[in-house]
């Protein structure tokens, strides 16, 4: 009776273990899977990150697999930043002045995309900024800027890239934007005119209104870049 029980207690070890190698072996398939069913998007996306050409037809034909992407609640880091280079590049391709309620219509689909993104990877703070930018595009409404671009610069302080796309940002703000996102703003500035972040403010455009006052401001500014010096 032993022996029996001895035997049967190790059939079931040996059937919890199956099991688990079968679950094991099917989150793998399903994880290749998804994968490979995104590979394209995720070359086309590295292209234009890269700064390649891509016409508005690829943009658009490809940027039809983001809703599947959003549908089947897809998380996987590459392919949901890669759907997000596409969703912002698929808007930018969306005529604003002679197609205005198809870019409407463009922008609250990239707005519905990032924040399925931002469900995945709620700390990018790339992705926060991405949706204050199409937000801003649509209507500024100062306090929900605010907010995006808080969680932005809390996760992505001093990221060169990032940091550049909000002062780009900054500058298309209106004076009551500006006023509410001030606090943001010179944070950023201030980092930005430090020693170790140049590629975040070279070749930018010219500081305008109240970042320029802020500029002139600023004491002992001895900061070696032409966009940080106030003119």
């Amino acid at each position: 009776m032993r022996m029996h029980n001895r035997i049967s207690g190790s059939h079931f070890t040996g059937l919890v273990l199956v099991c688990l190698s079968l679950a094991v072996m099917y989150l793998s398939f399903q994880d290749l899977r998804q994968r490979l069913r995104f590979v394209d998007a995720g070359r086309l996306a590295s292209w234009i990150e890269r700064g390649g050409i891509v016409g508005s037809e690829t943009i658009l034909r490809t940027g039809g697999r983001l809703e599947s992407l959003t549908a089947q609640g897809v998380c996987q880091s590459d392919a949901v930043k890669a759907g997000a280079t596409l969703a912002l590049s698929r808007l930018d391709h969306t005529d604003q002045i002679n197609a205005f309620p198809q870019w409407v219509e463009t922008a609250d689909r990239t707005d519905a995309y990032l924040v399925h993104a931002l469900s995945c990877l709620p700390t990018n703070g790339n992705l926060w900024l991405r949706l204050a930018m199409v937000r801003h595009a649509v209507a500024e409404v100062p306090a929900s800027l605010e907010h995006l671009v808080q969680l932005s610069q809390l996760y992505a302080p001093a990221e060169a890239d990032v940091l550049r796309a909000r002062l780009l940002m900054f500058n298309r703000l209106s004076p009551v934007g500006m006023s509410a996102l001030a606090p943001i703003w010179k944070t950023d500035v201030n980092v930005a005119c430090g020693q170790h972040y140049s590629w975040a403010v070279r070749g930018l455009p010219p500081a305008r209104g109240e970042i320029r006052t802020y500029l002139s401001e600023l004491t002992a500014n001895g900061s070696a870049f032409d966009w940080c010096k106030p003119s």
